[in-house]
């Protein structure tokens, strides 16, 4: 936002007036200047126009910890999670998919999860080769974290089975949620976090054909990793 001098000529002392006009362009731009730092004293700026940084030097952010990031209004970010697949029972990683046979466990670890962010939910995606019959028990999901301070591994969400009860949507290509039941604020300075995928059991069982999942996030603030 660029600000006109007014009156354009300079004042001088004892001689010249201000006229209201004046005084109202000036409090107009002070208001506006005010407007585009804004927070202060807890009021928030509300710009009519988009605030540009221009010049040679950008924008500093000095502080410590949570005060040089930049920070903004709660919103949702969901992101599919790049990292390879690893069927942990068979000993073999792979992208972009890996076969997950009955009573096999795999794991896919949680690497595009911005710091600070609050999981809200983990969807996990998988096709079985088809048989027309439920398995006893359904793939099931569980979502882990691992202090590498300790080496202590964290349960967030226990072993969830899938909810598709019937039996074409079941062997389509489809996925299901797990989400913690209490908020779940990443620490990525600390934890490593990853979800655990359980074939299938008890009967009728059959193959499934793992894809990467997708986490769902509450993000106020911006992560300072790429």
């Amino acid at each position: 936002m660029a600000f006109v001098e007014t009156p354009a000529t300079a004042l001088s002392d004892d001689q010249d007036t201000i006229p209201a006009a004046t005084a109202n362009i000036w409090k107009r731009d002070i208001a506006r200047s005010l407007d585009m730092v804004g927070g202060s004293d807890g009021v928030p700026a509300t710009p009519a126009t988009v605030i540009d940084i221009a010049g040679t030097q950008g924008l500093r952010l000095s502080g410590t910890g949570a005060a040089v990031r930049l920070r903004y209004g709660s919103h949702s970010v969901t992101r599919v999670q790049t990292g390879p697949l690893y069927n942990i029972t068979a000993a073999s990683l792979s992208l972009p998919t890996v076969a997950v046979a009955p009573a096999q466990v795999a794991r896919q670890n949680l690497d595009r999860v911005p710091d600070d962010a609050t999981i809200t939910g983990v969807t996990v995606y998988f096709i079985r080769a088809a048989t027309g019959i439920l398995p006893g028990t359904r793939v099931q999901a569980a979502l882990y974290k691992i202090d590498i301070t300790t080496g202590t591994e964290v349960e967030i969400v226990a072993d969830t089975a899938d909810p598709t009860s019937t039996i074409g949507p079941y062997e389509a290509h489809h996925g299901f949620t797990i989400s913690p039941g209490s908020p779940e604020v990443v620490d990525n300075e600390r934890y490593i976090y990853f979800v655990r995928v359980k074939g299938e059991l008890a009967g009728n069982t059959s193959t499934i054909t793992l894809y990467p999942c997708r986490v769902a996030t509450t993000v106020t603030s911006q992560d300072e990793a790429p």
